[in-house]
């Protein structure tokens, strides 16, 4: 292990315990630069650390011959590495359309399912813990925190990316990407780029390309500042989870999909901490809630103090609704529950 920022993520990485000797460690491998380098990065961890590795590309359907290009290149690296290799392919542009996503959120959606189902095969298989390695870095932090501002996604999307999430890990999120692309300068180490980060017409492109450079014009350390306050909303988002958790335990009715919440204790309680128990019980009946925004609970928020029957829409089909002093939580079609 080199000194340098090889040092500083293997003493990150072994502080918060992201892995730990006998995990199974499955790493999305793009074939870009961050992948990259935290693939070079977990194989030299392997000499500290007895893990399993496995590199995993998942080809988008998209970007015609350079796609192919950086799948060609993925299992060439990994084969050179010793390091084994699987992929797969999915059908970005078809499913952007048949669902009404962007291409960059269907991606997403399609990328993070190819890894989970890989990752949860794998675990089945040898009975051993499996995690999910994703390269983002500070770069990255600071870009979805800007992202999540601007959608009014409240202390969660403040928070950011957690270093660790359910079966994922983010070695890398301690880290500057001028900082991985120097040391894989270093290391004279090529990578695939995608020419398709560069186009505005993406949010996070512009966000990256345009927003955070102006910012840092303003304030050089921008992005450390953005990461420092992610932690520090991430730490509160943490407390607020635990309030709303023994609030929803006490005055909440969960049944069959559908959630009764009291209002008159929800109104002893502060705004802010209404809106994270909103949150919560959303989640409780959705399990993902990127579609919930600050608006919507706003919006419920707003509810609980109007009459009987007014009600408020919520993603996925799901309805806020007030009956008899009750906040009701359900599906558009679903029946009421009695608190």
């Amino acid at each position: 292990m080199q000194k340098g920022i090889d040092t500083e993520l293997f003493l990150y990485i072994k502080k918060y315990k992201l892995i730990l000797p006998g995990e199974q460690i499955l790493l999305a491998f793009s074939g870009g630069g961050d992948s990259l380098y935290l693939l070079y990065l977990l194989k030299e961890l392997q000499k500290h650390i007895a893990f399993s590795l496995e590199a995993m590309h998942v080809h988008h359907g998209i970007r015609g011959e350079k796609a192919e290009r950086d799948l060609q290149f993925s299992e060439n690296k990994a084969k050179e590495w010793g390091i084994p290799f699987t992929s797969v392919r999915v059908d970005v542009p078809a499913f952007s359309s048949e669902n009404g996503l962007g291409l960059e959120e269907a991606g997403r959606i399609l990328r993070y399912e190819a890894l989970e189902k890989r990752r949860a095969e794998w675990e089945a298989k040898t009975g051993v813990l499996t995690k999910i390695a994703l390269a983002q870095h500070m770069d990255d932090q600071a870009e979805t925190v800007i992202h999540n501002l601007l959608r009014g996604s409240g202390i969660s999307g403040l928070s950011g990316m957690k270093r660790e999430e359910g079966h994922r890990i983010r070695p890398l999120l301690s880290i500057r990407k001028q900082d991985i692309i120097g040391r894989l300068h270093v290391l004279s180490l090529q990578y695939m780029e995608d020419e398709s980060n560069e186009d505005l017409q993406f949010t996070r492109n512009y966000i990256r390309n345009s927003l955070i450079p102006a910012m840092e014009k303003v304030n050089t350390r921008a992005v450390q500042h953005l990461s420092k306050e992610a932690e520090l909303m991430n730490e509160l988002e943490l407390y607020l989870e635990k309030k709303a958790a023994d609030f929803l335990q006490c005055f909440g009715t969960e049944e069959e999909g559908k959630i009764a919440i009291s209002i008159s204790n929800l109104k002893e309680e502060p705004a802010f901490l209404r809106r994270e128990i909103y949150r919560m019980a959303v989640r409780r009946l959705q399990g993902e809630i990127r579609d919930l925004s600050g608006s919507h609970l706003y919006a419920l928020d707003s509810l609980i103090f109007a009459g009987s029957g007014k009600r408020t829409e919520l993603p996925k089909g799901y309805i806020g609704e007030i009956r008899n002093k009750v906040l009701y939580l359900r599906k558009r079609d679903g029946k009421v529950l009695d608190l």
